[in-house]
């Protein structure tokens, strides 16, 4: 009864930890898409231009990270990749999470993906 219960929290713990990378992601991607137009050229222009992709990268990494303030505490692992495409008005991003199990010496992996458009007016 006791690893049947055990399986059962490690179950909930994996969806709650899948819940929140989720929401750190979705945050991440919007905030990229976001911040990704030059405002002050399309104010000064109209013309639409992109900041460089390296801080629409910076941006979106940092927002996931502070979203995910407890996973030190909550004991799971997750990186994140941001990719800017530019040409196609879009920022993907994907997060590799590692959750230890906590009835065996296991780490169960897993990936989230995500995407969002830049409004580009």
């Amino acid at each position: 009864l006791v690893p049947f219960m055990a399986l059962v929290g490690d179950g909930a713990r994996m969806f709650v930890v899948r819940s929140r990378v989720q929401t750190a992601l979705d945050a991440a991607s919007e905030d990229g898409a976001w911040n990704a137009t030059d405002r002050e050229v399309f104010r000064d222009t109209g013309t639409i231009a992109f900041i460089p992709q390296d801080e629409i990268v910076t941006l979106a990494t940092n927002t996931f990270y502070r979203t995910l303030v407890e996973m030190g505490a909550a004991n799971y692992s997750a990186s994140i990749t941001v990719t800017p495409l530019l040409d196609q008005l879009r920022v993907d991003c994907e997060s590799h999470v590692n959750v230890p199990l906590l009835i065996m010496d296991w780490d169960v992996p897993f990936e989230v993906l995500t995407d969002s458009s830049i409004r580009s007016q």
